[in-house]
């Protein structure tokens, strides 16, 4: 056996969770940033093992079970569009029963997800404005959206394929 070889069998041994792969990132030098220095330390990557080899379940790994809702986004495509409301009236005859709902920010209780209340990490250099630091859940009809593909509602669905 070869020291290739002999390496190999190391890294492939079963259980084994560790390689050398690590990222790295410049730490900063403001101030402001410098109390986020944890997040800027390398980190071993411990599942990159598992991941290449195939060892790794995935959500899509999983059988799907009775009675699964399948959900797919409904967006705006562009930035800087006024958003007039879904209107799901076709949705609902072309798929009858296997449509379960579409929501919209009109169906939530609170539309807005407040950053600044619930993120206690805050983004060096950028304010807390309401631009930033609130974000909508769905975009509310007779607002402008702020980005391309901003979440407008969701469809509920008796499948994947009739979701999108």
């Amino acid at each position: 056996v070869n020291k290739a070889q002999d390496g190999a069998s190391q890294i492939h041994a079963k259980g084994s969770r560790h390689t050398k792969t690590s990222q790295y990132w410049e730490l900063p030098e403001d101030s402001e940033t410098k109390s986020l220095a944890p997040l800027f330390k390398s980190h071993p990557k411990t599942t990159a093992l598992s991941q290449t080899t195939g060892n790794s379940r995935f959500t899509d790994d999983e059988p799907i079970r009775p009675f699964t809702l399948h959900a797919a986004y409904v967006v705006i495509p562009t930035a800087n569009s006024t958003f007039s409301g879904l209107d799901d009236t076709e949705a609902k005859a072309a798929l009858g029963d296997d449509l379960v709902a579409v929501l919209q920010a009109c169906d939530l209780k609170k539309s807005v997800y407040d950053f600044e209340a619930n993120n206690a990490f805050k983004v060096p250099g950028h304010p807390a404005t309401p631009e930033f630091s609130n974000e909508y859940v769905f975009l509310p009809a007779g607002t402008t959206s702020q980005y391309g593909s901003q979440p407008v509602g969701l469809v509920l669905a008796t499948s994947y394929r009739l979701a999108l």
